[in-house]
């Protein structure tokens, strides 16, 4: 496995963990009603966009050689937005966290999350060459943030009940959507690793045979 490659997993599994410690922080908050879950929700915001940052960079290394097409691009572009989703996200939370122009860090929320959701929506078209899976990984985790987006509408509207509960389905679809990807994304780099041995064994076996005649 290439480093380029090992970045893209690395970056992965960071969203897995992000979005886990998303989803167990929305839900404490639907379920107790309390915005001590916020805390878990910054952390996971946090995570996630280390995750974002790490596969821009590894999509980047893995065009230095040559010029990105229009799918390539747009996948890079879309990890960046979510980079910036996400880092925007942490600050809002960190803002209704500590009572600080709470209503301020709702709209900066819903904001982030819409960044997340045009960017996810990027990454979802741009790794189409990459399978169905990293595709419907992505569209999953387009689809979630698209929820987190909507659920600080209605809570703005001081409708916090239906909001919690939006944004706890919206994190749940995020978390299925990093274990999609991960799948996927391991399949596909063990699927190259068998490619290449059989090239490299292929390639021996026939020099062996130019040796032997």
């Amino acid at each position: 496995m290439n480093k380029e490659m090992e970045l893209l997993l690395t970056g992965t599994g960071f969203l897995v963990a992000g979005t886990f410690f998303s989803a167990v922080g929305a839900t404490k908050v639907f379920v107790t009603r309390e915005d001590d879950g916020l805390a878990y929700v910054v952390k996971g915001n946090t995570i996630e966009s280390i995750r974002n940052s790490l596969q821009a960079i590894a999509r980047e290394k893995l065009l230095e050689d040559r010029e990105a097409n229009e799918k390539e691009l747009l996948a890079i572009i879309g990890c960046w937005f979510q980079a910036g989703g996400n880092a925007a996200n942490a600050i809002a939370y960190e803002m209704i966290l500590n009572r600080v122009e709470e209503k301020a860090g709702f709209q900066l929320n819903a904001i982030g999350s819409g960044i997340q959701a045009v960017g996810g929506s990027f990454e979802a078209y741009g790794v189409q060459d990459e399978g169905k899976g990293v595709v419907l990984g992505a569209a999953l985790i387009s689809l979630g943030s698209l929820f987190d987006a909507i659920s600080n509408l209605y809570i703005l509207r001081e409708k916090e009940d239906t909001g919690n509960a939006i944004a706890m389905a919206g994190t749940y679809i995020e978390f299925t959507g990093s274990l999609v990807a991960l799948a996927a994304l391991t399949q596909l780099i063990q699927a190259e690793a068998a490619e290449k041995e059989t090239k490299r064994y292929q390639y021996s076996h026939s020099s062996i045979c130019l040796s032997d005649s």
